[in-house]
């Protein structure tokens, strides 16, 4: 488990299968190789899964998704987000707000 601070955090996964908590602030968060999942929280945050089946959910504050390589899922919240899948079999959650979607094979909740 890594979890950053009240902050704007800088955050990396390990490689393995990582559980990431951003907590506030605006937070960059990479998970890198494994199936993680990320947890942005509050801030406007800008979250890569990297390879592997990740779970991305950006929280509140308007947050920047990218799956990459992998069958992920990412879901925003009632900001604007942004979400993009990559390669993989990707689902997109975008929740309430003026969202853009790109490379999601199912789409969910977009206005």
């Amino acid at each position: 488990n890594l979890v950053g601070t009240t902050g704007d955090d800088v955050i990396a996964g390990l490689g393995g299968n990582d559980l990431i908590r951003g907590r506030g602030g605006n937070d960059i968060i990479c998970g890198n190789e494994g199936n993680d999942e990320i947890l942005g929280q509050n801030g406007d945050d800008l979250i890569g899964g990297g390879p592997g089946n990740d779970l991305l959910k950006g929280g509140k504050g308007q947050d920047g998704l990218e799956g990459n390589a992998g069958d992920d899922d990412l879901r925003g919240n009632d900001d604007n987000d942004d979400l993009i899948g990559g390669p993989g079999d990707d689902a997109c959650n975008g929740n309430t707000g003026d969202d853009t979607v790109d490379s999601c094979e199912t789409v969910r909740n977009i206005p």
